[in-house]
């Protein structure tokens, strides 16, 4: 697999914190203005490269491992090199398998190229022990 200059241009997430009552105080504070620009339609857009200009090559038998912080790009990355675009509002760059396009792997070899997401599902169970 070789992938060359590819740029995902998605919309911007924000990060979900949790806030402190100075953030919510300021938010609630800010409410009228934010609710005025949006009804004037002077709304920023929301849109940025998520991931720009990576290239790279996998060979034949080998595996890649994208490593990175939280919202570094790292799924971006592997989503935009499997093909699976649909999420996202543009994808520039190539990406081929071999010989083979991506556009003729999303019309064809669909179930052949496959991101597998990750789920962090932690179970809480308490341990006894008796003695």
């Amino acid at each position: 697999m070789c992938f060359e200059h590819v740029t995902v241009i998605g919309v911007a997430a924000g990060a979900n914190t949790v806030l402190d009552f100075a953030a919510v105080l300021q938010n609630i504070i800010a409410f009228p203005i934010t609710l005025a620009q949006g009804l004037a339609g002077n709304k920023r857009s929301a849109l940025r490269d998520l991931i720009h200009d990576v290239s790279g090559v996998v060979p034949a038998g080998e595996l890649l491992l994208v490593l990175g912080t939280p919202g570094a790009g790292c799924s971006t990355t592997l989503r935009a090199i499997s093909s699976n675009t649909e999420s996202f509002v543009r994808v520039d760059g190539d990406v081929n398998y071999s010989t083979i396009s991506s556009l003729e792997v999303q019309k064809h070899y669909r179930s052949e190229v496959v991101f597998n997401a990750e789920d962090d599902i932690h179970f809480p169970y308490v341990v006894t022990f008796t003695s």
